[in-house]
């Protein structure tokens, strides 16, 4: 898991310290250093308040890869419904690496995403 480093730098970038963070999630400086140093591990619930203010993913606080492809169930959506790109990013805030992408970054993910099917015609 990455939490450490990925608070931190969350963190340092929006220029809070670790007094100011602390108390708006609800948590003591003391744990917000812990989290930050790697000696304690954050709870769900406070995974999921540093998720939201930060407007990241969990997934992304743990570590996890990104990931440039839909799963399934939206593929199988998209296909279904024949959605073109403005549907699309009217439908869907799409995330790359836990941030929210820009239009342009969004329409560009479409398009990659629909290449599979526009070969297939």
């Amino acid at each position: 898991m990455q939490y450490d480093t990925r608070i931190a730098a969350l963190r340092d970038k929006s220029g809070f310290t670790q007094e100011e963070l602390a108390d708006l999630l609800g948590i003591s400086r003391a744990s917000l250093s812990h989290y930050e140093k790697n000696r304690r591990k954050p709870d769900f619930q406070t995974l999921t308040r540093l998720a939201d203010f930060f407007k990241v993913t969990i997934d992304y606080l743990i570590g996890r890869p990104p990931q440039w492809f839909f799963q399934t169930e939206i593929r199988e959506f998209v296909d279904w419904n024949q959605l073109d790109n403005e549907e699309m990013f009217r439908l869907f805030d799409l995330r790359w690496d836990g941030h929210l992408l820009t239009e342009a970054e969004t329409k560009r993910m479409i398009d990659l995403s629909l290449q599979p099917r526009v070969l297939k015609q």
